[in-house]
């Protein structure tokens, strides 16, 4: 009988410390959570100067191509940082997202994503 019982708080104290485990996986994962969120917002925030910024390059470089004073490469390269700062904007917007989706998860409240809309 005296082996079942240190069977058993063997047993309990595994369980125990998987529990505690799993605990700290969440509060981690939550913490983590927090800084995502943290830097997605910083980004996005961030984003919307770049493509203001690359805007008004494109501008310029079309308006000195289209009066010759600019060749097609130069263009051509300020539509593609143009085109890239847009992107940015989408994969920043997208970032804040899958950050808040991942709190979610992280704290089993699916509320908190649902309520950002």
């Amino acid at each position: 009988m005296r082996y079942q019982v240190k069977s058993q708080k063997y047993t309990s104290a595994q369980y125990q410390d998987e529990y505690n485990l799993v605990n700290e996986q969440l509060h981690d994962q939550q913490a983590l959570a927090e800084v995502r969120i943290s830097n997605a917002l910083k980004n996005f925030r961030e984003v919307p100067e770049e493509v203001r910024a690359a805007t008004d390059a494109y501008n310029q470089k079309f308006a000195l191509y289209k009066n010759g004073l600019a060749n097609i490469v130069d263009f051509t390269q300020a539509l593609y940082v143009l085109n890239r700062a847009e992107v940015d904007n989408y994969i920043a917007k997208n970032n804040v997202w899958q950050a808040v989706l991942y709190k979610a998860a992280a704290t089993g409240d699916f509320g908190i994503f649902i309520n950002n809309f």
